[in-house]
């Protein structure tokens, strides 16, 4: 009997004991920092974009929001990161692209989960100051001699280096790839004439562009950019249903709880209606999401089918 009564008042103690740990639990987002991933060095758009809506994000959630750079592998080192992370919500990721991956990559809508597109962006095709003056001149001279130029890009199966090679089949040319790190040394060596041409992102040659060291000769996406508003798309040079965005999209571990990402997607509006994250957007040449990417998983899906339908047309060798 004793035993038992013992036995009873055990389970009684475990039982308050657990009540009290479940109420003194602090519900999400209080418990802890929440880390945001980046898979890129510092100083990076990626980077700087992130940094900004961490800060505009924890601001709406009255949580500190820690930005972590693990970069490597093009973004799939932090996206790997991200994917083994708790889906607890104190986890985030941001990813760019479109970038083709040839490993074991995780994937949005498996391995990671949607949760807001943070803004979209241009490529724009830049040239030499001394090149051809405008998009029709240096279209002539490529069909001319399809063989002579060649374009830079920040990196193999990036974005860029898709927009470079629908380019070229638009063209039917074969300029010749010539991959960077990133753009910064991309910009230095087509201004000094080592490369003719580049498919970089807009905040990467905005600089040399307005003080004439390069020329802009169009941007990729469906409208014009309002950083260079002078410069027209590929579409009013020519070239018809030419479009090809980069973007940059949140996303959580798969298994975070829906409540969960619908206030992380609250707070990430918040973010995108204030002035800070708007003018930080333009200064980049970047622009808040379209209508079409308001779904940030069906905006990667349709832009990694385009991306791979390209590579297999282009017969790109990917690494």
């Amino acid at each position: 009997m004793r035993l038992t009564t013992l036995t009873s008042q055990l389970f009684l103690a475990a039982s308050l004991t657990a009540a009290s740990l479940a109420q003194a639990a602090e519900p999400w987002p209080q418990a802890k920092p929440i880390n945001w991933i980046v898979g890129f060095a510092p100083g990076g758009s990626v980077d700087v974009i992130t940094r900004a809506f961490a800060q505009q994000v924890g601001a709406a959630l009255g949580q500190s929001v820690v930005v972590e750079n693990r970069p490597g592998g093009s973004g799939a080192i932090g996206l790997s990161a991200a994917a083994r992370a708790p889906a607890d919500g104190y986890t985030l990721v941001t990813m760019a692209g479109p970038i083709l991956y040839t490993g074991q990559v995780p994937e949005l809508g498996k391995d990671l989960s949607g949760v807001a597109t943070l803004a979209e962006g241009a490529v724009v095709l830049v040239g030499t100051a001394d090149g051809p003056p405008d998009f029709a001149a240096l279209a002539e001279a490529i069909r001319r001699e399809p063989s002579r130029f060649a374009f830079a890009s920040s990196g193999i199966a990036t974005n860029q280096h898709i927009a470079g090679e629908m380019l070229n089949l638009a063209l039917d040319a074969d300029m010749l790839h010539v991959p960077y790190k990133g753009g910064g040394q991309a910009v230095m060596d087509i201004v000094g004439g080592q490369v003719q041409l580049g498919m970089l992102g807009v905040s990467a040659v905005l600089e040399q562009v307005r003080n004439g060291k390069l020329i802009a000769y169009a941007v990729t996406s469906p409208t014009r950019v309002d950083a260079l508003p002078d410069v027209p798309t590929l579409q009013e040079v020519g070239i018809p249903g030419f479009e090809a965005t980069q973007w940059y999209v949140a996303a959580v571990p798969a298994g975070t709880p829906e409540e969960v990402r619908d206030g992380l997607n609250v707070a990430i509006g918040k973010a995108l209606e204030s002035d800070e994250i708007r003018q930080l957007l333009a200064l980049n040449g970047m622009s808040l999401p379209s209508a079409a990417a308001q779904d940030p998983e069906a905006l990667v899906r349709r832009a990694l089918d385009q991306a791979w339908q390209v590579a297999r047309e282009a017969k790109v060798e990917l690494q």
